[in-house]
């Protein structure tokens, strides 16, 4: 089975607002729970805690099964979905911005492993980690920046030291796999453009730029974005946006100009017309229904 052929099915509208501020990470904590539509995506480093609990993860038909005290991270560009949990325990969750987890002095290899698409955990579980977690839980919710930065330091902290501690790889990069050299080169240029694009939604960036960062063509560029996620350049660049903006109507009161600038639109009519077609609502009603909520 050629393990490529599920991105040709497009991804389920995106689930969350998993982007976190531009510095800072963002927590979460919930009931795991199995994820029935297909594969999502978000621009983020993604950090995962099992409490009490097992996940089975599926990464366009790849699986990896992570076990209960241990850490799972990973680059959440790539399309997945939870597709078994086991246990009645509960997911601390931290997204780190790519810019932000760009900037820390973490090991080359490991930071590249993870943006080529591996999945990693750390080696024996630590008792430690349960605390520590357990802190983020409790404080998920205290958004304000003097503890986003404490958060940040010790996401950072925690990354390291598991990136130096002989970490595990539950999966390899998806260019290591045993695949067709074309194919190879199609999840290298593919890898390059996310990268391009996640750090760099928030400017008024173009198919062609994109396409110049992995030096192939405007229409090459189209091509392998409709293979691996089913929509074009321009939907994609969008939907990260997408998610920029959301996290920032819900967790922020700023005005929705600013929302829709620093999010990458350009104007609040080009905003209004993406978030509309997505979400079925306004940027304003989205809000008032996250206040209410």
């Amino acid at each position: 089975m050629d393990n490529f052929e599920y991105f040709d099915e497009a991804p389920s509208e995106l689930a969350r607002g998993n982007v976190p501020e531009k510095h800072g990470v963002l927590l979460e904590h919930h009931v795991p729970e199995t994820m029935d539509e297909t594969f999502h995506y978000h621009p983020s480093i993604e950090v995962n805690f099992m409490n009490d609990c097992e996940m089975t993860y599926s990464f366009s038909g790849r699986e990896v099964h992570v076990k209960p005290g241990k850490f799972v991270v990973f680059w959440a560009a790539y399309p997945h979905r939870v597709t078994n949990v086991i246990g009645q325990g509960t997911i601390t969750n931290a997204y780190v911005q790519l810019s932000e987890f760009l900037q820390w002095p973490l090991p080359k290899e490991f930071v590249n492993l993870l943006l080529a698409g591996a999945v990693i955990t750390n080696g024996n579980p630590d008792k430690a980690d349960n605390a520590l977690t357990s802190k983020w839980a409790r404080e998920a919710s205290w958004r304000t920046r003097p503890w986003r930065a404490v958060h940040t330091l010790e996401v950072q902290a925690r990354l390291a030291r598991l990136a130096i501690a002989e970490p595990e790889i539950l999966m390899p990069p998806v260019y290591d796999q045993e695949i067709g050299r074309h194919h190879q080169n199609l999840v290298i240029h593919f890898d390059t453009m996310l990268r391009f694009i996640a750090e760099n939604y928030a400017r008024p960036i173009t198919q062609i730029q994109v396409a110049e960062a992995a030096n192939i063509s405007s229409n090459h560029a189209t091509t392998i974005f409709r293979k691996f996620l089913g929509c074009t350049v321009k939907q994609h660049i969008n939907n990260v946006r997408l998610f920029h903006a959301k996290m920032m109507l819900a967790e922020s009161d700023v005005k929705i100009l600013t929302v829709a600038l620093d999010s990458g639109f350009g104007s609040v009519s080009a905003f209004y017309e993406v978030f509309r077609d997505r979400m079925g609502m306004s940027p304003a009603a989205f809000r008032h229904k996250k206040d209410a909520a």
